[in-house]
């Protein structure tokens, strides 16, 4: 389903994933998780090539659609920092900011794209400075204690940890 989807950040999160476990495994892991994280992504490359290739192309020569995204989800924070635009306001704050200040795009997906396609963004153009400190604090907390495990268990939750970041880029 990733892949069909075209979920390039889960699949980028699963690899790297993978490769962490094992890398914290040490030794000959390490080989074998790098190993790993070359096959799968040069698999699910090909696999995207098939399925998406218009989408493929444009991330290789830099056009992806979420950068133009970002670009505009970053001026939506610069002017409503401390709480957001709400839940559903991303949208209309986008199509305000582009007509207000004439603003080119490249794709008229962004005018309406439901969410920043990245978590870290979405909370804060979201609910502000404020909640996105709690986020990061929350998964800093969890991370911590997770560290504290130690053994098979630390190795696995950092894998975890390391994919929940890449899986929200």
């Amino acid at each position: 389903g990733v892949i069909i989807s075209s979920a390039r950040g889960q699949l980028l999160a699963a690899i790297a994933g993978a490769g962490t476990y094992f890398m914290a495994r040490g030794g000959r892991w390490i080989a074998l998780g790098v190993g790993i994280a070359v096959s799968v992504g040069g698999i699910g490359i090909l696999v995207l090539s098939r399925f998406a290739p218009l989408r493929v192309n444009a991330a290789a020569n830099g056009n992806d659609v979420r950068w133009e995204l970002w670009h505009l989800v970053a001026q939506v924070i610069q002017e409503h920092p401390w709480i957001g635009v709400g839940s559903q306001g991303l949208g209309p704050a986008i199509r305000e900011l582009v007509a207000r200040k004439g603003v080119a795009i490249q794709n008229t997906w962004v005018l309406d794209p439901g969410h920043a396609h990245n978590s870290f963004l979405s909370v804060m153009v979201s609910y502000g400075i404020p909640a996105t400190i709690l986020y990061v604090s929350w998964f800093l907390v969890v991370m911590a204690s997770v560290w504290r495990l130690g053994g098979a268990a630390r190795q696995f939750g950092m894998a975890v940890g390391v994919a929940f970041v890449i899986g929200g880029l």
